[in-house]
């Protein structure tokens, strides 16, 4: 069980820098992974990738959409369907599958059957990068006071740290949840897992070890 080492845990800001870091995609990813201000730096492009994303354009679409991140967001449905699968023969699995008639749902299911036997922590990781990347932006909009928007961030930090031990298992979960989400096409799809995984062994890489100690194990306390 890890144990919490004086003056080494990362403070909130660093924190939030390294769950941002999984967010940048397209040819100046690495550097944005290094200065995430530039993510937020024009305040257009940004109201319309809060839409594209998530059909987000006000305030209180913003809050909304915040709350669902926070309590359930995409984890739930994909713990849901993992779930459901387990109770399946490896025969079964397959035909549920190719019964759906749902091309999204179908994709979820190949998805979760996919990651079935081989991850830790589910797919929280992506949840808790694209809370830090909303509240950050609703910060920028002015939809968020910095307070709240900080206190919204906090929980995106312990929800990482509740449901993962180290980099490798949340860089794995953010991968899986981007495919349960909808993968990109499949060239974007690829760069994008290996710019995510370049971030693992990058000189200077904003995911810093400390960021998990005294962190909370899974299923337990600090």
């Amino acid at each position: 069980m890890s144990q919490s080492v004086p003056g080494h845990k990362m403070n909130e800001k660093t924190s939030a820098h390294a769950l941002l870091a999984f967010i940048p995609q397209g040819p100046l990813s690495d550097f944005d992974s290094y200065h995430p201000r530039q993510l937020f730096r024009d305040k257009r492009q940004l109201e319309k990738e809060l839409e594209a994303l998530a059909k987000v354009t006000s305030s209180h679409e913003l809050r909304e959409h915040l709350k669902w991140r926070v309590s359930n967001g995409i984890r739930r449905e994909f713990n849901t369907i993992r779930q459901d699968l387990e109770l399946l023969t490896t025969t079964e699995r397959t035909q549920r599958i190719a019964a759906e008639t749902s091309e999204p749902l179908r994709s979820k299911l190949a998805v979760a059957e996919s990651y079935l036997w081989r991850l830790t922590g589910g797919v929280a990781a992506f949840d808790a990068s694209f809370i830090v990347y909303f509240s950050k932006a609703g910060e920028r909009l002015g939809w968020l006071a910095k307070e709240e928007a900080s206190a919204i961030i906090e929980q995106a930090i312990k929800l990482a740290r509740r449901q993962y031990n180290n980099w490798f298992d949340y860089c794995a979960g953010f991968i899986a949840g981007m495919e349960f989400q909808g993968s990109p096409h499949p060239a974007d799809k690829n760069e994008r897992e290996h710019r995510l995984r370049r971030l693992l062994s990058m000189s200077g890489s904003p995911l810093k070890e400390a960021f998990f100690l005294g962190a909370y194990q899974r299923n337990g306390r600090p």
